[in-house]
Order: structure tokens, then sequence, then C-alpha cells
């Protein structure tokens, strides 16, 4: 499948990710949709977690309150985010799990976004 996104979206998706927490990593939900043989990515939904400079976690609470809100916004979760702050952009091994998991558990595709402060991004399936 092809993967869509533009660059205002990624730098709306690094706004959303690095609100109130400068450079530290923070994770969150893709939202967007599928039409045909592509995936559009639209945005990112940031649950609250407790962040700090090497991880970041997101309660089982978090998680399902997260679900539930994407929900009756009527979007769709497509992916798992990754805000990096001034780090490079690579997946982590918590990130790359969660996503594994989240395919797995909502029946989508693996798709994985990690972006940073400079707007370097990388798209990982």
């Amino acid at each position: 499948m092809e993967i869509m996104i533009d660059k205002q979206t990624i730098d709306k998706i690094t706004g959303e990710l690095s609100k109130d927490n400068g450079n530290k990593i923070k994770a969150g939900y893709l939202t967007g949709r599928t039409e045909s043989d592509k995936i559009i990515i639209e945005g990112v939904y940031v649950p609250e977690q407790i962040s700090n400079e090497g991880s970041t976690t997101i309660s089982s609470e978090e998680i399902l309150k997260a679900f539930t809100n994407i929900e009756n916004q009527r979007k769709f979760i497509i992916g798992f985010a990754q805000y990096n702050g001034s780090f490079p952009v690579y997946e982590s091994a918590t990130t790359r799990v969660s996503r594994k998991r989240l395919a797995q558990t909502k029946k989508i595709h693996n798709l994985g976004l990690v972006v940073n402060q400079k707007g370097d991004y990388k798209i990982f399936q």
C-alpha cells in the first residue's frame, strides 16, 4: 500500500506531539483513512502520558480513553506515532512493539511514524 502524507500534516503531527514537553520523547495514535491501495495519514491523537527524555509511558486507562475519544470524533486509528525531540528519527524497541500490538488489536496496518523537532520523519511498516 502507498502511504500518503504531506509536509503540512507532518508539521501538525510534530506540533501536537511536542506540546508541553520540548525535547522529551512522546507517543500518540496516527489517525487517517484508507482508500483502495492508499493509506492517508491525517493527524495524531496524543493521550496523557508520563514522559521524560528517554521514554514515555501510556497507561491502560489512557489507551482505552484514547480509543474512545478517537471513535467519538469519527476518526480512525491507522498507526502509532513517536516524537523524538532533538534526537534522530529512529524507532525505539518499545514503539515497535506498541505498533505491532496496536496492529493486532485494532486489525489495522502495521504503520508507524517517527518525527523530531527538526522536521525529519520516517515511516515504518
